[in-house]
């Protein structure tokens, strides 16, 4: 509670800060507070450890110092908090442990973490947020994961938060929308480009559908960008035929589309 005055016979509160050590006045260690003595013979002089969560960093304190947000006191007579690791923070004060960053946030600090944001998705810990590739997406912050675009849809760029349906006279090649290349017809959505069959073809990119040949010309081929016209002498009356016809005997070809009979004495 006291202790001897120099000289005297009387005693003296010990202060705020000090503790008696065999009838000898301390400054309180680091890592320890002392609150001193009392007049009330109620309270031992004595230096006590600080408690986890806070600290004393200096001698002759009377009391200890709270960690402060971002920081960590685990042990007993601290003498300094411990910052948060990269994958963890603390909010508060006064703290003896650090939180993990969860799945699906991002380490903002060392005293807050935050959602990943929608187009995104993040593992937590010390990771950062990943943009969704192409052909995947997130509409939802807070995610760990992308998602893949559903048949028939995709998306052009990293970071999506939605897809986008091929429309007609395209197709999902490789996660991106083509074009329909000519010979070919796309009808959009999740089919798929197809060859246009003898008989007809597709002139142009982007096609929905492939068209017959005239009557008087024909596409032999798959893929067809154009028809050819009838040989000489050879007939097609027909549309969409991958082939010409000689003309019936006693007839012949007019235009390749149709045939005329050959008058007596021609």
């Amino acid at each position: 509670y006291f202790f001897p005055e120099s000289g005297g016979t009387g005693c003296t509160i010990v202060p705020k800060g000090s503790y008696l050590h065999k009838n000898s006045l301390r400054s309180c260690s680091k890592g320890y507070y002392c609150e001193g003595g009392s007049d009330c013979h109620c309270k031992l002089a004595i230096q006590l450890p600080c408690p986890p969560g806070k600290y004393a960093g200096e001698l002759g304190l009377a009391r200890c110092i709270d960690c402060p947000p971002g920081r960590y006191a685990s042990l007993n007579a601290s003498i300094k908090c411990d910052l948060c690791g990269p994958d963890a923070y603390q909010s508060k004060p006064n703290s003896t442990t650090c939180t993990h960053v969860q799945p699906g946030y991002y380490r903002s600090g060392s005293t807050s973490e935050t959602e990943c944001p929608a187009g995104t998705a993040g593992s937590g810990g010390s990771n950062r947020c990943q943009k969704c590739m192409k052909g995947m997406f997130q509409d939802a912050p807070g995610k760990m994961t992308c998602v893949q675009c559903p048949s028939g849809f995709t998306n052009s760029a990293n970071g999506s938060t939605g897809c986008n349906a091929a429309p007609p006279g395209s197709y999902i090649y490789g996660g991106e929308i083509k074009v329909c290349n000519p010979g070919h017809y796309c009808e959009g959505g999740n089919a798929s480009q197809t060859a246009c069959n003898k008989g007809k073809y597709a002139s142009d990119a982007g096609s929905v559908k492939c068209f017959p040949c005239a009557p008087g010309t024909f596409a032999a081929s798959n893929e067809s960008v154009n028809c050819e016209h009838c040989p000489n002498g050879w007939l097609q009356k027909e549309t969409g035929q991958d082939q010409c016809d000689k003309p019936d005997d006693g007839t012949i070809s007019v235009g390749g589309a149709a045939s005329v009979v050959i008058s007596e004495g021609w």
